[in-house]
């Protein structure tokens, strides 16, 4: 695995092209209508928190590999 690809933040749309572990070939994509936000409640409304899940998939047609990559968000 190669560490510089992972920073402790992303934006939504600024993953960088992961490479895929099945095929090694393949790059992950996200799927952009398969991501899943849950905020939490919070007594300040300037501050908002919750919990992520994103899923990818391979840009090799025949691979076809999903990954999914869950957090922190804020």
């Amino acid at each position: 695995m190669d560490r510089l690809l992972w920073r402790e933040k992303y934006h939504d749309d600024s993953y960088p092209a992961f490479p895929c572990p099945k095929c090694r070939n393949g790059l992950l994509k996200r799927v952009k209508n398969r991501t899943v936000t849950i905020w939490e409640p919070s007594d300040d409304p300037l501050v908002a928190s919750g919990k992520f899940t994103s899923f990818f998939t391979c840009s090799i047609g025949f691979c076809k590999t999903i990954a999914v990559m869950s957090g922190r968000t804020s």
